[in-house]
């Protein structure tokens, strides 16, 4: 599945890490289309934004209450986002949004990764700080 977003990564010469939790299921119940093209939007975000290190994915399992979910973590260590720009980052395409480089088609992605994620039962979000970059996390809920 990350097979192109590698070789991209690679021409940067970045290096993605994976690591899936022994606890995650082999197959899964869930929109695996959707589930997909958030972790490609990710994916692709952070390798626009990391000059040099590495992009890492972490996937485990974890609950809420009684419920299970599957935790997508994406961390760089490309420039990170401003804090001031964090609040609305999944909810805006307006031009004022404190960040660097930014573009409509990646801030749509991260619109288009939110409302996907709450169709399939969970939420996204983002820990940063600008020049010491970003994990961004998603989780869908596991269907029995």
């Amino acid at each position: 599945m990350l097979e192109t977003q590698e070789s991209i990564a690679l021409s940067k010469s970045l290096l993605i890490e994976k690591h899936i939790n022994a606890d995650v299921p082999q197959s899964l119940n869930t929109n695996e289309r959707a589930m997909k093209k958030v972790l490609n939007n990710l994916i692709s975000n952070a390798i626009r934004f990391t000059d040099e290190g590495s992009i890492n994915l972490k996937v485990d399992r974890v609950f809420k209450g009684e419920e299970p979910y599957l935790r997508f973590k994406v961390t760089d260590t490309g420039i990170g986002v401003p804090q001031e720009a964090i609040a609305t980052l999944f909810d805006s395409l307006d031009k004022d949004t404190h960040l660097k480089n930014s573009s409509f088609t990646g801030r749509l992605r991260l619109i288009v990764s939110k409302g996907l994620c709450e169709l399939m039962g969970g939420e996204i979000g983002l820990e940063s700080r600008e020049g010491q970059g970003s994990v961004f996390w998603f989780t869908i809920r596991l269907n029995n």
